[in-house]
């Protein structure tokens, strides 16, 4: 994957606060991203410490950007 569009995906997690996976769903498709490969990105930002995932009461999982992700988006450049 592109630096560049890792640095959209996690400008969208910034932008966004908590983001619902199907709202990453969503914005995965736009990018072009199809199928399975939509939670296997987030999964493997996750891996690399950029995203962090949590979970509600109920069965919602929630994304945010974390410190290395912001450290990311500032060593590509991309500003607030």
């Amino acid at each position: 994957m592109s630096e560049g569009k890792i640095a959209t995906i996690l400008a969208f997690a910034k932008k966004n606060g908590f983001v619902k996976t199907s709202s990453f769903n969503t914005h995965l498709k736009e990018l072009g991203v199809s199928g399975k490969d939509r939670i296997g990105i987030l999964d493997a930002l996750a891996d690399c410490g950029y995203l962090e995932r949590t979970k509600t009461d109920g069965v919602v999982y929630l994304w945010r950007i974390t410190p290395s992700g912001e450290d990311f988006l500032r060593r590509a450049g991309v500003s607030e």
